[in-house]
């Protein structure tokens, strides 16, 4: 229920009441409300003796910096191949796509563009920063829910001949998106361009 859910969120540090029936008793409860940090990457570990697993949910603030530490950490523990599952991805931030393409290249190697119709829409993003690892062998997994900064990834991967990608069609969706808030807590996207990798 949305009035509940609006009714449960609040300042961190606040208190709330909840009441709740549990089989015919009714119980109080005071709960202090925290802020809610949802990690990106959700799993790594190592599947073999040589073989690092990393997850990635989403593509959002950090994601980058949650993958370079899985990386970090599968290397110390002797991963000498690491697979990025990128299934289910449906995206998120480019600029964390092209980060993450930077700890397995090089850096200024052109990652994407995106072109719009308005001259400003025209971008290059291409990567800043020294890699983790421009050796080991990568497999990015994926599927046909895997769109947006996944496929940009996975796409600047194969293309960089950094790795190899394994699994179904991705959803080919290839646009950049701007969110306008409208009335009513409604929100609408904007495509205001295309990127090709």
């Amino acid at each position: 229920d949305e009035d509940l859910g609006d009714q449960l969120k609040g300042a961190p540090g606040s208190k709330v009441n909840i009441v709740v029936d549990r089989q015919g008793k009714t119980i109080a409860f005071d709960v202090i409300r925290e802020e809610i940090k949802i990690n990106n990457v959700s799993y790594f570990g190592m599947i073999n003796a040589q073989t690092g697993y990393i997850k990635l949910d989403q593509f959002m603030i950090g994601s980058a910096g949650e993958i370079k530490q899985a990386l970090i950490q599968l290397k110390t523990k002797g991963a000498q191949n690491i697979v990025l599952d990128l299934r289910d991805n449906g995206g998120g931030l480019l600029h964390e796509a092209v980060n993450i393409v930077n700890l397995f290249v090089p850096m200024d190697e052109l990652v994407v563009v995106s072109k719009g119709r308005s001259k400003d829409a025209f971008k290059e993003y291409k990567t800043l920063d020294s890699p983790v690892d421009t050796k080991i062998p990568l497999i990015v997994l994926v599927n046909e829910r895997s769109a947006s900064a996944s496929e940009i990834v996975c796409g600047s991967i194969q293309d960089l001949d950094r790795g190899i990608v394994v699994g179904r069609n991705t959803f080919g969706k290839g646009l950049v998106q701007n969110v306008l808030p409208l009335a009513y807590r409604n929100q609408m996207k904007i495509t205001i361009a295309k990127y090709y990798i």
